[in-house]
């Protein structure tokens, strides 16, 4: 059988449909003369007879049957994309289709690195671009490399990037495919990008460009160095060296003259402004790859949300860029979070006149807003390092289970199991004095004791460390009562134990992780462990402190209702009108998105479909909480039933049985929770508020992500 990659000269740049419009478009530009790296294209029969052999494609199906992405946040579909790219990886290759890496790799010398590159039929056209949404892989070598690099490829298709963009544009994942372009890796001098319109300015063009590979500027991991030149004539306007000096290795005043001829030839071929990438080598420019501009200045005006490709871009990191935002979080932002809730935590507001209290509430909804938007631009794309470690230790160890790597986050410093260990340590104190057990169980106050002074002096110190998030979980209405009746059904049970002190079976885990890397990739896989925990910590810490900034906005908010209570203040009112009312309702944290009537339905058989989100069996009657003030009703075996576990809200996990929670992910508060103190849990089920209730009998299989509707038992309040 003769192979079945196909040279670029003797593609047909109108069969868009068969190879991709990245590789139709070189193909098309490679025909008027531009100097393109040799290259071939695997058309997307290939693809379609893989997933129809290997069956495949009815699984995939099946999985995005389950779940609708229409209703789906960003965490539960990198869940969805990271068990699908996992099932690629497992899947055998039929037997006719093992040669392809062979093929592939004997189409140039034997020792040629290539770039294998996703092409997409329906990409890169006229009005949307996955421009950076699929996967490519450079540089690869050798044919069991490239074999994966394909296989790779293939499975983008399904990636959280490309589902999202795809959801934006209303397009049905099932009904896609996907070509392959292989090219000779061209390893230039320096690399870079040639974007047609400058985004601020539709009269200029910028270059960007980086030493070596091109994948370095792509990836985000290299700082490049920009200019930005005038569109009709190519002159200089300004020039930013980036980190490098004069004697690195990027272009010079006739090699720019040479970028920008290429770009504006590209454009006048192709019909439109084009992202150019190109690498020089020898003083020979290449073109890699060309892409239509989707999106101009004014249609980014007209309306900020027509191309969503840059948020979703941003989601994903790489390694070097992971670190240096790592950083910027734990020194800066997280810091200057804190500073700012404690000196708003200090404000004597019942103190304030009118007018200071107005000015006061305005000044903390705008650092809600602000710190909101830092929340979605910094701290969303760390929460990529927890999945990067998915990827990594997927590749390496090939699990049954794609989410098996989470056991190895478990342990991890984080805030709420402080806090949770605080309340363990006042139960303890409960159970250890049976005069203060006494007095609780007969619902008098211990802090009115004087033989319960250690009691007294823990609980205030609980009260300063914590009771700013406490104040948005009814802390502020509830008082201390509702807090000591906790304290006390924690005490009636056993102390709740956490992974965090299982080192044995999290070191064994840990050694297997590591071993299965060559040892010169070992220092590697190390680091992307150190990555994932620490993204896992700082997912779970920059809730927090979220959650303290919101409850000190609710603080004002409450104080300015009482005085409008008593008498109508107009600024005051409507500074208070003027807060969005997502600010100041617990249950929707910063990012959260809303939920429409369709979706999950309840079934015959009494089971709802979710996504696995914490393994293990569990039985109990479910606590539904709709408002904050119900937990302090969560008795010890309770199903904790959520539309979205805030920060403030995981006080009552050691109590739980199991947890199933509205949104969707292995990211969210209450699977990361779950999974310290080995709690089956369910995420995903969008609409479990309004079809369970509080006392109804659950059964909660955290390895299938299904969670079951018994008989009814007694309802409790």
């Amino acid at each position: 059988m003769g192979t079945r990659f196909i040279a670029l000269e003797h593609i047909d740049p109108a069969q868009v449909s068969r190879f991709g419009g990245k590789t139709c478009s070189l193909a098309f530009l490679s025909g008027q003369g531009l100097r393109v790296p040799c290259s071939f294209a695997l058309g997307n029969e290939v693809f379609l007879d893989f997933m129809e052999k290997t069956g495949l494609g009815k699984t995939v199906e099946e999985i995005l049957k389950n779940h609708s992405l229409d209703e789906m946040r960003w965490e539960a579909i990198w869940d969805i994309s990271l068990r699908i790219r996992n099932i690629f990886l497992k899947t055998r290759v039929p037997p006719h289709l093992q040669n392809l890496g062979r093929e592939a790799a004997g189409l140039l010398a034997e020792t040629a690195e290539l770039a294998v590159r996703s092409s997409a039929p329906g990409e890169d056209a006229g009005a949307t671009s996955f421009a950076g949404l699929h996967e490519s892989h450079v540089p690869v070598q050798g044919s069991t490399a490239v074999q994966e690099a394909v296989i790779q490829v293939w499975s983008s298709l399904w990636s959280d990037r490309a589902l999202l963009y795809r959801r934006e544009l209303g397009l049905d994942p099932l009904k896609s495919s996907m070509a392959v372009l292989v090219q000779e890796c061209i390893q230039g001098e320096y690399s870079g990008v040639f974007f047609g319109i400058d985004p601020t300015d539709e009269t200029r063009m910028v270059i960007e460009s980086v030493p070596g590979l091109n994948v370095a500027l792509v990836d985000g991991s290299t700082p490049p160095a920009r200019w930005v030149l005038d569109r009709k004539s190519g002159r200089v306007i300004s020039r930013d060296p980036g980190p490098w000096d004069d004697k690195t290795a990027l272009p010079d005043q006739r090699s720019l003259e040479k970028i920008w001829n290429l770009g504006i030839r590209c454009e006048k071929i192709l019909g439109r402004p084009q992202d150019v990438e190109w690498t020089m080598k020898g003083g020979v420019l290449y073109c890699l790859q060309s892409r239509p501009i989707t999106t101009s200045l004014d249609t980014r005006d007209a309306d900020q949300s027509q191309d969503k490709r840059p948020w979703y871009l941003s989601l994903h990191r790489s390694f070097e860029n992971l670190r240096a935002l790592e950083k910027e979080i734990q020194e800066e932002l997280l810091p200057a979070m804190e500073k700012m809730s404690r000196k708003m935590a200090q404000a004597e507001l019942s103190l304030m006149d009118t007018s200071t209290l107005t000015r006061e509430i305005i000044f903390r909804h705008n650092q809600m807003r602000k710190w909101r938007a830092i929340y979605r631009e910094r701290f969303i794309p760390m929460a990529h390092g927890v999945r990067l470690l998915g990827m990594v230790y997927n590749d390496a160890i090939r699990p049954d289970d794609p989410f098996a790597f989470t056991d190895l986050l478990r342990g991890s410093d984080l805030e709420a199991l402080r806090r949770n260990q605080d309340l363990e340590n006042l139960a303890d104190l409960v159970r250890a004095n049976p005069v203060l057990s006494s007095l609780l169980e007969n619902g008098q106050d211990p802090l009115a004791d004087s033989n319960s002074q250690e009691f007294i002096d823990f609980f205030e110190k609980f009260a300063l460390d914590h009771g700013s998030l406490l104040c948005s979980s009814a802390w502020c209405t509830e008082g201390h009562h509702g807090l000591l009746s906790l304290v006390l059904e924690m005490a009636r049970k056993s102390p709740a134990k956490t992974f965090a002190g299982q080192k044995d079976s999290g070191l064994l885990l840990e050694q297997d992780y590591i071993r299965a890397f060559p040892p010169k990739r070992r220092k590697f896989a190390r680091s992307i462990l150190e990555l994932g925990r620490a993204s896992h910590r700082i997912r779970d810490n920059d809730n927090l402190a979220m959650g303290r900034l919101q409850a000190e906005l609710i603080r004002a908010a409450d104080e300015a209702r009482s005085r409008l209570a008593e008498k109508d203040i107009p600024e005051l009112r409507t500074a208070l009108e003027d807060i969005p009312e997502d600010y100041l309702d617990v249950t929707s944290p910063a990012g959260r998105s809303s939920y429409s009537s369709s979706g999950v339905q309840d079934s015959p058989k009494g089971f709802f479909i979710g996504h696995p989100a914490g393994p293990g069996l569990a039985r109990g009657p479910a606590r539904v909480i709709n408002q904050p003030a119900e937990l302090f009703n969560f008795q010890q075996g309770d199903i904790l039933v959520c539309q979205a576990m805030d920060p403030g809200m995981s006080f009552v996990v050691p109590l739980a049985a199991g947890i199933v929670e509205a949104r969707g992910g292995m990211l969210v508060h209450g699977a990361i929770i779950a999974r310290e103190y080995g709690l089956p849990c369910v995420t995903g089920l969008n609409h479990s508020l309004t079809l369970i209730r509080t006392g109804d009998l659950l059964v909660v299989d955290g390895y299938r992500g299904i969670v079951s509707r018994q008989l009814k038992q007694n309802q409790h309040p």
